[in-house]
């Protein structure tokens, strides 16, 4: 980590983000003078020597030359941060902040934070523009609230609880500038007293609250906390029970229910009953075995969950006292059968063998307790979320300005720059995606994502997690979800410098994924991890021995060709420069041909090419046959004698011409004589062309001879011809004297084209061996293995030196991979054998059962991955010494309440939202799997703490609004990212739900027709297709039943409530048929095809799985593996096929009746979860009667605003008219009713 001496530089403050404070400079803040006493905590306040320990090693993982200047000056990094911050008798200008907000004070103690705002010190052990930050406090003068005793302390000593990194620059407007002299109280002298402390009662009541919102909200927080109290309280049920036995059906668990009186047994059952939350606890957790108390201190129990009572009239009988001893006179006793739980249930459906399943559902549940309303659970919960409210209010958890941000993102620090991420464990993250993990590893403070469905939100968690454990951070994985967490476990890569663990005190609640990474499964993840990790080490060693060898190889060859390249190029040249040399003594010869008077031809200065050596040969030729001719003219004139006879040929080719000249006379009067011109002409073209044989004519001989021309004239007649006799005599005799040395003079022609063509065949075959070298170089440099050297061959090199340094430069750059290679294969010769045995140590699943036993604590406080819910027990965390974090990941947050964020957000250091306000809000009741808000209330719920309109105004931000969506909208762009790509749904489901998200939504799947393919037909009524492979969303109309009877649900007091018996069975049917279809199709694989029935209401989800037992209790599914639950439990699924039912339906008198704005069916964020679960193919089971009318709200996406009020429903059910996709119920066939089943 880089180190600097330099001034520390506002970043922070000098150019604050929109919406956030600027810093109140000093001219316009006093600032506070004097001596600051300051101390680490003693020894006897074990609690906080551990959270300073604790901090100190998350600043030493950041900045590990922490350690390293610590270490050099010889001092604990607690002391060594001290002296950085707090230099003993030396000036400091810090900023101070209140953390204590008065409502939350629980003492006279003040908690702050303070951080230096000034020049940094010499040798500044942090990088430029991070400041230290020091959690304390000090003790003021006054009464405890609590415990009422006075204290008395007017010249108090600041004690450093932790450190942190933050924010460089002068004091903000929530800050107290101070410019003190800091003295460590360790260091002075005993006796000394303490003079000008700064630390004054004044000082204390000057300070302003670190968030003035957060104020307000805290005050409203506990008036909440308070109103759940009073509604727990009254919703307080319960019974004893004294035995239980699983029923026939495997689906149910009958208790021995035991009371005091009938009556009071009789009304306690009538409450359970209209119950939907009910938990079964051991008579253990009761402070009285007969009368259900919870002690109001210690720890928390947790029951087992159970479902809906069996409707039944209970035959309450007098208990037998001889065999129950209890404390009542007339004690009463009955027999009441419940339900499994759901997420039971949902197990038992699930499972291969039910009967195995139905009993360890049983073992879950206690064989003696109590049956209470599980609202009862949720008081714990409530006094914990009671007791980190006041740590807020005290302290402000582990990030030092959380109070500050927790309720206006717009008060989040922005990064001054982006992450850089060297190398991505996950190759297939989009853009968008790759930004919000780099936001995520640069938010100082805090970051936002928001996912709409698909758009691969946990996919983001995962990368993140893994990238921040690579800078060697740690990180706590939160939801209010147990599916969410552990679905975002589940992701992360099998890399051994993840540690993660799931921690819960309810194992059973976890999915399959969460288990894998309970206790000794975690550390056998790890384990294979490890293992995964040293055979790819032993793998690579393999692979560098190979190239290594290949290197080698490669050298060898390209030595060789190397070798005959250079061999090559260099007999070319030499072969080039002979023929040259040839050349060129040859042009030389020639040119001295002109001394003896002959024109020789124009050479010029260039070399000669082939075409020219060649007709240069001929000349010469021509010339050589010339010279003895004109030798023999010469001397017949010197000699007087008769010139040279013409020779036979040139007589004959006078005798054809003469008669060419006749026969051509001839041919204008007689057309016979063409056969005489033909022959004639034949034979003179023969002659002619035999040029190789025939002596020079006379022409010839003048042209190479010009100045005696007339030695080959006919001798001269007349006046004249004494004169020219002279002349002609005179020229012959120059003739023969220039002529007796010019034969001798005459390059050998056939002598010089031989060694011509000796030198060019040499210079050929160089040539040749040069270019085979050069195509073996081609094929050396383009082979896969050059390509790994990174020898990219855009242009051939033509030469050995340029291939020689394409072969050095191409090694150059895998210079460190060749070091790797040489140290891997080292390596693996010393260790090979060793680690052979770590891979089978490792990979035997027994050993970390074994380990576990003896460092299971240990792993465990190492580890850097941490799993839980949001309503977590803090102990679970605290136990093992997980107390703090660098990073908290809280998913699905819209689900989530402020409250229920206060766990993770606390106990970070910096934090990740991630979730989409458009699908499901907060649930009222604080309970992990609560199923919403109820459409009606409780009469029997006092109204003061009843869930009634008005109180639910009253708490509504509490209760139904996101602080998600107030935190994006407000939040700077630099630490929020929203993601648009969805890769889940078939475009056709898309456009469902994309009216949710202003049709931001986009595709991401390259083929969705094949990638999303379903490939079903399903026929109905009259063997017409109800599903067709092209459709990917259905809607069947439900207003009719089967046979086109008008259909209406039950009416409010019929015990059967947001249930739709119509739906439920038309479900079952398609079940069977898909089911039907996967069987006799041709290209089914082994593994069944995953169902999803998602429905809005928990009773209707009980009514189709009694279908689905009836349907399967004599001919089980084969094809499909289905799992049925509520909305709210689907929220972060996915299945192939997803079937919907909407359950309301209004008959007829539809238009008229009263559509609640509260129901389930009429809020988007449930319409939107509802359809998107789907991938390939969503069915819609729903009147259209019913909800085609259906007015929903919707809110705008990005800002505050009136929301708009649409017939979300009448939009959707048009586009799959549209598209041919609706059908009506009596489509599918006649339905075969239960009684008819039975008999």
């Amino acid at each position: 980590m880089a180190m600097s001496s330099d001034v520390l530089p506002g970043t922070e403050t000098d150019t604050p983000p929109a919406g956030q404070p600027s810093a109140i400079h000093p001219s316009e803040q006093r600032v506070r003078s004097g001596n600051l006493y300051v101390e680490l905590p003693g020894d006897r306040w074990d609690w906080a020597r551990r959270q300073l320990r604790n901090s100190c090693d998350g600043l030493v993982r950041r900045y590990p030359s922490l350690a390293d200047a610590a270490r050099t000056e010889s001092k604990s990094v607690e002391q060594f941060l001290m002296d950085a911050m707090f230099a003993d008798l030396l000036p400091a200008h810090l900023a101070l902040a209140k953390l204590t907000f008065p409502s939350g004070s629980r003492s006279v103690s003040i908690n702050v934070s303070i951080r230096l705002s000034g020049d940094a010190r010499p040798n500044w052990p942090l990088p430029k523009g991070i400041s230290l930050v020091a959690k304390a406090s000090w003790n003021l003068s006054g009464t405890d609230r609590e415990t009422q005793r006075s204290y008395g302390n007017r010249n108090p000593t600041l004690t450093v609880f932790s450190f942190h990194d933050g924010p460089a620059g002068e004091a903000r407007d929530f800050e107290v500038a101070l410019d003190v002299t800091c003295r460590q109280v360790a260091r002075m002298v005993a006796g000394v007293r303490k003079e000008r402390n700064v630390l004054t009662e004044d000082l204390a009541a000057a300070l302003p609250a670190i968030s003035s919102e957060t104020a307000v909200r805290l005050q409203d927080w506990s008036a909440f906390l308070e109103w759940k109290r009073r509604l727990i309280q009254a919703n307080r049920t319960a019974v004893r029970y004294e035995s239980r036995h699983a029923g026939e059906d495997h689906r149910s668990v009958t208790f021995r229910i035991i009371g005091d009186n009938e009556e009071a047994l009789s009304q306690a059952i009538r409450r359970l009953s209209q119950s939907d939350a009910l938990a079964a606890f051991d008579v253990s957790v009761s402070e009285d075995e007969w009368q259900f108390q919870l002690p109001s201190e210690g720890r928390e129990p947790r029951g087992s969950e159970l479902g809906s009572a069996r409707r039944v009239r209970p035959r309450i009988t007098a208990a037998d006292s001889a065999v129950l001893d209890t404390p009542w006179d007339s004690a009463v006793t009955t027999d009441f059968t419940f339900a499994f739980s759901d997420d039971a249930l949902a197990r038992i459906e699930r499972s291969d063998d039910p009967e195995a399943a139905a009993r360890k559902a049983l073992d879950r549940i206690p064989e003696a307790g109590f049956i209470v309303q599980s609202a009862v659970q949720d008081m714990s919960q409530v006094n914990r979320q009671d007791r980190a409210l006041r740590d807020l209010s005290d302290q402000g958890g582990f990030s030092p300005y959380l109070a500050r941000y927790m309720f206006d993102a717009a008060e989040a620090r922005r990064p001054a720059s982006l992450a850089d991420v060297e190398r991505w464990h996950n190759q297939t993250l989009n853009d968008a995606q790759k930004l919000a993990v780099q936001k995520v590893l640069s938010a100082p403070d805090l970051c936002l994502i928001q996912g709409p469905p698909g758009t691969g939100k946990t996919t983001v968690i995962a990368e993140a997690i893994a990238q921040v454990v690579a800078r060697d951070e740690t990180v706590l994985v939160a939801s209010q979800t147990h599916t969410a967490v552990d679905n975002a476990l589940s992701r992360l890569p099998l890399h051994p410098s993840i540690r993660a663990v799931r921690l819960t005190r309810n194992e059973d609640r976890l999915s399959d994924e969460g288990q894998e990474f309970l206790n000794e499964k975690a550390l056998g993840r790890y384990y294979r991890a490890l293992s995964a990790e040293i055979q790819q080490r032993r793998d690579d060693a393999a692979h560098e021995q190979q190239f290594v060898a290949q290197l080698t190889s490669f050298r060898a060859k390209s030595t060789q060709l190397l070798e005959s390249l250079t061999a090559a190029e260099a007999s070319h040249s030499a072969a080039v420069e002979g023929y040259d040399a040839l050349v060129v003594t040859y042009a030389d010869q020639v040119r001295a041909l002109g001394a003896t008077g002959v024109p020789v031809p124009s050479l010029g200065e260039a070399a000669l090419d082939r075409l020219q050596l060649e007709e240069l040969d001929q000349w010469l030729g021509r010339l050589r046959t010339a010279v003895p001719v004109a030798r023999e003219y010469a001397r017949s004139v010197v000699e007087d004698k008769p010139a040279p006879s013409a020779t036979p040929k040139s007589e004959r080719r006078r005798e054809l011409e003469a008669q060419l000249a006749d026969v051509l006379e001839k041919m204008k009067v007689d057309s016979a004589a063409v056969e005489d011109y033909q022959r004639l002409q034949a034979e003179l073209e023969g002659l002619t062309s035999d040029t190789s044989t025939n002596a020079p004519d006379v022409r010839t001989l003048a042209r190479f001879f010009p100045g005696a021309t007339s030695v080959f004239d006919e001798p001269p007649k007349g006046l004249l011809a004494r004169f020219k006799r002279s002349a002609r005599m005179s020229a012959a005799r120059d003739l023969l004297e220039s002529t007796s040395s010019l034969a001798a003079s005459i390059p050998p022609i056939d002598e010089s084209r031989t060694a011509r063509e000796q030198a060019h065949s040499a210079s050929v075959d160089a040539q040749r061996r040069r270019e085979l070298a050069l195509s073996e170089a081609e094929s050396l440099l383009t082979s896969p293995f050059a390509q790994s050297l990174g020898i990219v061959v855009d242009k051939l090199p033509r030469t050995a030196a340029a291939l020689d340094q394409a072969r050095q430069e191409g090694e150059s750059r895998l210079s460190g991979k060749i070091e790797r290679a040489t140290r891997l294969s080292a390596e693996s010769e010393a260790w090979g054998d060793i680690q052979d045995e770590w891979i089978a140590d490792l990979s035997d699943e027994t050993v970390a059962s074994r380990d576990w036993e003896a460092i299971g604590d240990v792993w465990l406080a190492e580890c850097n991955v941490v799993g839980v819910t949001c309503n977590e027990n803090p102990a679970t965390l605290d136990d093992p010494g997980l107390t703090s974090f660098d990073l908290a990941v809280v998913d699905e947050v819209s689900k989530a309440t402020p409250l229920e964020l206060l766990l993770p957000l606390m106990r970070a250091r910096r934090s990740a939202l991630v979730g989409d306000h458009r699908q499901l809000p907060p649930m009222f009741r604080e309970g992990q799997d609560a199923e919403g808000l109820p459409e009606e209330s409780d009469d029997d719920v006092p109204a003061e703490v009843a869930l009634t309109p008005d109180n639910l105004k009253k708490y509504e931000k509490f209760v139904t609004a996101s602080l998600f969506r107030t935190h994006f909208e407000r939040a700077d762009e630099s630490i929020k990212q929203r993601l648009t790509v969805q890769h889940r749904m078939h475009p056709d489901i898309m456009d469902s739900v994309n009216r949710f998200y202003e049709g931001q939504l986009t595709s991401g799947i390259a083929d969705p027709d094949t990638a999303r393919a379903h490939g079903l037909t399903i026929r109905g009524r009259g063997d017409l297709p109800v599903i067709s492979p092209e459709q990917h969303m259905v809607w069947v109309d439900t207003t009719d039943d089967d046979r086109g009877t008008a259909w209406v649900e039950p009416r409010p007091g019929s015990g059967q409530e947001r249930t739709n018996e119509l739906e439920a069975r038309l479900i079952v049917r398609m079940l069977r048929d898909i089911d039907d279809a996967l069987v006799s199709a041709s290209t089914r694989s082994g593994e069944r095809k995953e169902v999803g029935i998602v429905s809005m209401y928990q009773a209707q989800v009980r009514a189709i799985r009694q279908e689905i037992n009836r349907e399967t209790k004599d001919r089980p599914f084969r094809a499909i593996k289905y799992e049925l639950n509520t909305v709210v439990k689907y929220q972060g699924k996915e299945k192939p096929i997803i079937l919907v039912s909407m359950v309301r339906n209004f008959g007829n008198g539809a238009p008229a009746r009263r559509r609640s704005s509260r129901a389930n069916v009429a809020r988007f964020e449930y319409i939107n979860v509802a359809f998107s679960r789907a991938q390939e193919l969503l069915v819609v089971f729903g009147a259209l009667d019913t909800f085609t009318p259906y007015q929903v709200e919707l809110p705008p996406m990005d800002a505050t605003g009136t929301p708009s009020i649409i017939p979300v429903y009448r939009e959707i059910t048009d586009m799959v008219e549209r598209r041919g996709a609706m059908k009506q119920a009596s489509a599918l066939g006649e339905l075969i009713s239960p009684e008819t089943r039975q008999r």
